[in-house]
């Protein structure tokens, strides 16, 4: 028996139909529409028919006009002559033409506002524009329309970083709350290109990550995992070190690990924290390579300024480093599971841990003598592919046995290891060696033909950068 037609089946096709119709007709209509763009690029004229399209063209002329300005304005003279018809277009009546308006500000002023090959400079008459730029798009943040608001956002990250802007605009922080996620994301990468954006940023997005969606969820993380916040918002950083969300406890001491010295009050609250995490640890964090027992136990080393050494710190963390050489022996059911789909795993983090555990003994120094058989039996036990582990406790048991009876201990414990060490593991060993005096070399006599490549002992604190523009440096 035949099978009857599906019922609607011809209405759909003939719909099917017209709608193929209806977008051969609009390209076709935007086809024509760039040719007149670009025909008008090769007119003497060229810019003022621009001009002309912008200010006096129908709606669609405009905003395919403003689409098109990347391809046809190529010199920073003439950005210049558009710039105040484009901030006039930002007050156009047309949602789609202020949005494409604040979008050409933006994208033009990082094309012509940025360093030359040629030059370390900004375009000086460029940079000059930004205030005035930003204040105007600044104002599409009110556009009814999430995506406007989105690519406005967008436009005012870009406005600072050519301008150097201190003060993000009060519409920018207020879009930080903004009903739509992406409109959020947006906002919360654009924070951080003002001066003092992040400090603005860190209640709204420690009130949002336990609930936020993935997108702003990551541009939230971003800036705690990568700018050096001012002391101002440290207050609130320690209160999070408390939250039972695992988000928020590692975005916290991330930033608080970040901010080194500076954070020196958080010290306590650091050392409760790692107390905590031995005891009963958070769930496992999202981020698949990072982990709050790590960056805490890393912590204690960046804040740490002077002696005394405070109670308990150094017993804590030989306790780190007791329960991660159990774990990277025999793996540890209590451990909270490696999150699925992480890229790097639990042997990671595990071996992170010990490396900044160990990392803070060694900032520590000689207060830390108790920690040296705990640190060797870390070197020992790690695997000798674990370059950071050992390479780490080397010279963290350097700068804690200089000048002690435990010195020649090392100094035999690191003879044995080089004969199998592969060359980078060799060149951080003779830096350790070496940095115990010449009797080095009668020990390890390869040493003598082991030119040093002139880099520095890791055991020092990290200052990170303020932005992701600046370049982290060790002291």
């Amino acid at each position: 028996m035949e099978e009857a037609p599906a019922r609607g089946k011809g209405p759909r096709r003939r719909d099917l139909v017209k709608l193929g119709v209806a977008l051969a007709a609009v390209a076709v209509a935007w086809v024509l529409l760039w040719v007149s763009c670009r025909a008008g690029r090769r007119h003497p004229d060229a810019i003022g028919v621009i001009l002309r399209k912008i200010e006096r063209g129908s709606e669609i002329e405009r905003l395919v006009t403003l689409h098109t300005l990347h391809v046809d304005v190529t010199q920073p003279a003439e950005f210049v002559q558009l710039f105040p018809y484009l901030i006039q277009a930002t007050k156009d009546g047309s949602e789609q033409v202020h949005g494409a308006a604040a979008s050409s500000l933006g994208g033009l002023i990082l094309r012509f506002g940025r360093k030359s090959r040629a030059s370390s400079e900004r375009e000086p008459e460029v940079v000059t524009l930004c205030p005035e730029a930003a204040a105007a798009i600044a104002a599409v943040l009110d556009s009814p329309s999430a995506s406007v608001r989105a690519e406005a956002a967008r436009a005012l990250e870009s406005v600072a970083t050519i301008g150097s802007l201190d003060d993000p605009p009060s519409r920018l922080v207020a879009c930080l709350d903004d009903e739509a996620e992406p409109v959020r994301e947006s906002a919360a990468s654009a924070m951080v290109r003002f001066g003092k954006g992040p400090e603005l940023l860190v209640p709204v997005a420690l009130r949002w990550l336990s609930t936020e969606g993935p997108k702003a969820s990551s541009a939230f993380q971003r800036v705690f995992l990568t700018v050096r916040f001012e002391p101002s918002v440290l207050p609130l950083l320690i209160d999070g070190l408390s939250s039972t969300n695992a988000e928020v406890c590692l975005d916290c001491t991330v930033a608080i690990n970040h901010m080194g010295r500076s954070a020196t009050p958080a010290l306590p609250a650091i050392l409760t924290l790692i107390r905590k995490e031995l005891d009963t640890p958070h769930p496992a964090s999202p981020l698949g390579d990072m982990d709050i027992l790590a960056m805490a136990s890393g912590a204690v080393g960046e804040l740490w300024q002077v002696p005394p050494i405070p109670p308990g710190a150094v017993d804590l963390l030989c306790e780190v480093l007791k329960r991660e050489n159990e774990a990277s022996s025999e793996p540890d059911r209590s451990r909270p599971a490696p999150p699925v789909g992480s890229a790097k795993g639990g042997q990671y983090r595990n071996e992170l841990t010990q490396a900044e555990a160990a990392f803070s003994l060694g900032i520590l120094g000689r207060s830390a003598a108790p920690a040296v058989p705990v640190l060797l039996a870390t070197f020992e036990g790690a695997l000798a592919s674990s370059d950071k582990v050992r390479e780490t406790c080397a010279e963290a048991l350097a700068e804690i046995t200089r000048g002690t009876p435990d010195e020649d201990r090392l100094i035999a414990t690191l003879a044995d290891a080089w004969k199998a060490a592969p060359p980078r593991q060799k060149t951080v060993f003779a830096r350790a060696l070496r940095s115990l005096g010449s009797k080095t070399e009668r020990r390890v006599p390869e040493l003598r033909r082991f030119l040093s490549d002139g880099s520095r002992t890791e055991i020092r604190r990290f200052l990170y950068p303020r932005s992701d523009q600046e370049d982290g440096r060790r002291e």
